[in-house]
């Protein structure tokens, strides 16, 4: 059987007032990097269907060579227009190799409020496999606990978009919390660097990216993290 990989996306187009969804450059990358290298990769969103796609993420300051190829990717574009849900997954139990949690603002409304999110990704991680997340994805893991009940991210070395690039993108007082201060907040070791440079760590089977700039060494990461 072959390697499998599922990419996360937010279902909300909402945060507070301000008009979201998830990050196409964050979906892409990683999609072409599994793909290419022997993945099967599934696109999954919280809530299924054809997830929201951040517009600012299309626009000409930020498309890149990966969104739009893959908008013009007649198969990438079906997976995600008609994305399996959280749910779904759950249901049907199927294992996979590595989650992924692709970013944009949508993701701090609905990934670490999400029951279902918490399982699907707690299930993942305690089988051993590899969960990975980039720029606003480290939402996902704020809810994620050990069975032990403590903080999954707790003494772990993680990072994630920092409240100095939330002031840079005008959004600090839109964004419910800085999501660097709230893994610091559950205990975990945050690393970060100079905003907008990229930057990915790996404890064991944890894999976190900063900002949009690190999907491409997010995912190579949790790739080498698979094969270890």
């Amino acid at each position: 059987m072959g390697k499998t990989v599922f990419i996360l996306l937010t279902s909300a187009n909402d945060m507070n007032g301000h008009a979201t969804g998830f990050w196409l450059e964050e979906l892409a990358t990683p999609y072409y990097l599994f793909t290419e290298a022997g993945y099967d990769v599934d696109i999954v969103s919280v809530k299924g269907g054809d997830p929201p796609m951040d517009q600012s993420s299309i626009s000409k300051d930020f498309i890149t060579p990966d969104g739009t190829k893959f908008m013009e990717d007649s198969v990438g574009m079906a997976k995600l227009k008609s994305s399996l849900s959280v749910d779904q997954l759950l249901s049907e139990d199927k294992s996979y190799d590595i989650a992924f949690a692709a970013g944009g603002h949508g993701t701090v409304v609905d990934f670490a409020t999400s029951a279902a999110v918490k399982k699907l990704l707690e299930g993942v991680y305690r089988k051993g496999n590899v969960v990975a997340a980039v720029c606003h994805g480290p939402a996902a893991l704020l809810g994620l606990t050990n069975e032990d009940g403590t903080p999954l991210v707790k003494d772990k070395t993680v990072t994630g978009f920092t409240a100095e690039e939330e002031k840079g993108v005008g959004l600090q007082s839109i964004v419910p919390y800085f999501l660097d201060e709230k893994l610091k907040e559950l205990g975990g070791c945050v690393d970060i660097k100079e905003a907008w440079s990229e930057h990915a760590v790996a404890d064991g089977k944890l894999i976190t990216g900063q900002n949009p700039m690190s999907s491409k060494r997010t995912a190579i990461l949790a790739i080498e993290a698979d094969s270890a």
